[in-house]
């Protein structure tokens, strides 16, 4: 079964749900472009094509987590800074136990597929 793609002004076939697939995950196909499925014959947003939403959720999940592993590398250093810096006041140790929150949070959303 063909598959249809508009993105953007550009619009084009594949020929199966693998190279449909293939191309979400390599970001030719992006959530908002539109996919015309050839058993409903019927054009609906990526994001709402089954077959690819584990790839949009996947690579969601992986910014997110990302994110967190910054912000936990950043709330680290802060935190062993302050501690000692500031040692009776807390904020070293409350800035580590933000790490570890972010590093615990990075990687259940890493392993989370949606």
């Amino acid at each position: 079964m063909i598959w249809e793609v508009k993105h953007g002004d550009t619009h084009y076939s594949c020929p199966d749900v693998e190279t449909l697939k293939g191309d979400a995950d390599f970001g030719r196909i992006r959530p908002e472009d539109y996919v015309l499925n050839p058993v409903l014959n019927h054009w609906i947003y990526a994001k709402d094509v089954v077959e690819l939403q584990w790839i949009f959720a996947s690579k969601v999940n992986a910014r997110k987590s990302k994110q967190l592993n910054k912000t936990g590398f950043i709330l680290g250093f802060v935190g062993v800074v302050l501690y000692f810096l500031i040692p009776q006041s807390g904020l070293g140790a409350g800035c580590l136990l933000g790490a570890l929150g972010c590093g615990i949070m990075a990687h259940i959303k890493a392993s989370t597929i949606i």
